[in-house]
């Protein structure tokens, strides 16, 4: 594209072709992507390849090898949702209603990110809460943590949370707030 419009020697499209790996980034930090990005994927897929795959095999070996990464994929996901579906989880946090209703609705993977969120209420400190209509503001910050500030904003008429720490935009995370409820 560059080319097509003769940019080539164009300084500012040289650096901000320069700055390209914080693209992604910015455009995407209030969009939902359950914490996986492009790049861990494609490496977590490669180093699963490399335990089936050597460079001296023939092809018959190649896909047979490529039929074995995919069992061991579907064997790991049938496994997971086993655990899921037919295991106790044992609640730890003293908070054992929030956990067991958080247990019913997300993976264990996600769980245990949740957990820890929940751990975390007993660490909030909130400075100041407000009311307007329909929407409470909170102003938080850890325990131990002055200068960290959050706010986090709730319309009981949509339940919808917004945290200025965005992680429940980009990760799919609960924010500590939703459990000081």
């Amino acid at each position: 594209m560059v080319e097509s419009f003769g940019l080539e020697n164009n300084e500012w499209i040289g650096k901000t072709y320069e700055k390209r790996e914080h693209w992604a980034n910015a455009y995407l930090c209030d969009k939902f992507c359950a914490g996986v990005r492009t790049t861990s994927r494609c490496e977590g897929i490669n180093s699963t390849l490399k335990k089936f795959i050597r460079s001296g095999n023939c092809l018959l070996e190649l896909v047979e090898n490529l039929d074995r990464v995919v069992k061991d994929y579907r064997n790991n996901e049938f496994m997971t949702n086993f655990k899921c579906l037919y295991s106790e989880l044992v609640m730890t946090t003293g908070l054992e209603s929030i956990e067991k209703a958080v247990s019913k609705v997300y993976t264990r993977e996600i769980f245990f990110e949740v957990k820890k969120q929940i751990e975390s209420v007993a660490a909030l400190i909130v400075l100041h809460s407000e009311s307007y209509g329909t929407i409470q503001k909170f102003m938080l910050r850890k325990f131990r943590r002055p200068r960290r500030v959050y706010t986090v904003l709730y319309d009981s008429s949509s339940e919808n949370y917004e945290c200025s720490c965005k992680l429940w935009n980009s990760l799919g995370s609960l924010v500590v707030i939703y459990f000081v409820q």
